[in-house]
């Protein structure tokens, strides 16, 4: 494909008017693999006119005007030496991409653009030119640009060279094509081993092999801006694929505690303090189970979904404080499953804070311990009435055996390890002549003297 040409393309500069060259670049197996594009200023075929001119005027024919008009008849060269006063040529784009030949009624430019070859004559009877004129009608693949070529000339010189100007029209058209072509394809042939590396390579990235070797291309052209990209594309493809392996790690152990949290008998979710009614965002299986809702009617909801009017309000009052603080907090207190059944939960709340150190949500733990606070109150009464039944009996057993003591014919001391007298009993004070209040603290051998003395012979003790 070749267009144009073109101003302001690539630059800004006005006296730059370029064309297009592209064509598809296909790998081995014939797919397309890119697209190469090359920019060429117009002047590689001004200077061919320029040439073209030297021969002519080595002819004799120095009154030659040379043109050359696109498929429209719009004029692309204009190169008149003797009218312009100078060999070399000049763009002047007064006339270059505006005028129009066809559109001004010229009958050669008609004629070429409606694809013949000839000659005509144009012109006042005084003034009479002999136009010759070819179109280009491009060779092998290349279906031509449909430029078209016209050599001017006085009428009284024309008619001797009427067959050599046609010739040089028309030859002139044919080299125009082939170096379009030739220049074309010889750049396509060298680019396209560089192309299709490229496209092996960019295949192989497509394919998730970022380890494939890249082509050793150094240039500074449009060709080495693409191979230095495939390598940028290739890091960033060695760093997806790191960061893909670190997140599957990441998924791996996210599932495995999702899975754990799952299993825990204790119901959990996750609240979103940043947002108002910090509502709920997650739930694991054991707090549906709890609560009776499902997650589908639980995320989104507000986290005092449980709450109803038998929720202590110092217990809200203790939560809302410690969230307000960013503390964790644990409180018991009666909330409500789906339909309106009461349940004791035993409730503990820890914060989540970023990287940054901001909280950002808070983890609840519920627990249901209803039954285990009404078998706590059970076992608690069957132990007070336990203690109270063992301590009838353990007064009924001293009573009797306080009477046991106390109605004993035999005199019973009870003593310390130093001899120290703690009690005795009745049987013991009329042998003695003493009151227990008299004998408490006395060490008992005293007692023995003092009887010994009195002619007691001796004592059971």
């Amino acid at each position: 494909m070749v267009a144009g040409p073109f101003r302001y393309i690539l630059s800004p500069n006005p006296d730059h008017y370029d064309l297009i060259f592209g064509s598809r670049i296909l790998d081995t197996e014939g797919n397309i693999a890119g697209v190469w594009v090359n920019i060429v200023d117009l002047a590689s075929i001004e200077s061919i006119f320029e040439s073209h001119y030297a021969l002519l005027a080595a002819k004799g024919m120095e009154d030659t005007h040379l043109v050359l008009i696109d498929k429209d008849g719009k004029l692309l060269i204009d190169f008149a030496p003797l009218q312009q006063g100078s060999s070399e040529y000049h763009r002047s784009f007064d006339r270059i991409d505006a005028v129009n030949l066809k559109s001004q009624g010229m009958e050669a430019a008609r004629l070429a653009v409606s694809g013949l070859s000839g000659n005509v004559v144009e012109g006042a009877t005084n003034q009479e030119l002999v136009v010759g004129f070819a179109r280009s009608k491009g060779a092998h693949d290349f279906t031509g640009l449909g430029w078209s070529s016209l050599i001017n000339m006085p009428k009284s010189a024309a008619f001797r060279q009427s067959e050599r100007i046609k010739t040089s029209a028309i030859s002139f058209a044919l080299v125009l094509v082939s170096l379009t072509m030739a220049g074309g394809g010889l750049v396509c042939w060298r680019l396209s081993r560089s192309f299709i590396s490229l496209s092996d390579t960019m295949d192989q990235l497509a394919l998730g092999n970022s380890q494939v070797e890249l082509p050793n291309i150094r240039r500074s052209d449009e060709i080495g801006n693409m191979a230095r990209s495939l390598g940028n594309l290739q890091q960033v493809l060695i760093e997806r694929d790191r960061l893909r392996e670190q997140n599957e790690q990441q998924l791996f152990w996210l599932e495995i505690q999702k899975r754990a949290t799952d299993s825990s008998s204790i119901g959990i979710w996750v609240s979103d303090i940043s947002k108002a009614e910090h509502p709920i965002v997650y739930t694991n299986r054991a707090f549906e189970t709890l609560s009776g809702y499902a997650s589908g009617e639980i995320i989104g909801c507000s986290t005092e979904l449980l709450n109803g009017p038998g929720t202590e309000p110092e217990a809200l009052s203790e939560i809302d404080n410690a969230i307000a603080a960013g503390n964790p907090v644990s409180v018991t207190l009666t909330h409500y499953k789906k339909g309106a059944q009461p349940f004791t939960n035993k409730l503990r709340l820890d914060p989540v804070y970023s990287s940054e150190g901001a909280l950002t949500h808070y983890i609840a733990f519920h627990e249901d311990v209803t039954e285990a606070l009404a078998k706590a109150q059970q076992d608690r009464q069957a132990l007070e009435t336990e203690i109270e039944q063992r301590t009838k009996e353990a007064r009924s057993a001293a009573n009797r055996l306080q009477a046991v003591w106390e109605t004993a014919p035999d005199g019973m001391v009870i003593f310390s390890p130093e001899g120290q007298i703690m009690d005795v009993n009745r049987a013991f004070e009329r042998l003695f002549g003493l009151k227990r209040d008299e004998l408490f603290g006395s060490i008992i051998t005293a007692l023995f003297t003092l009887r010994s003395s009195q002619g007691i012979e001796s004592i059971a003790i």
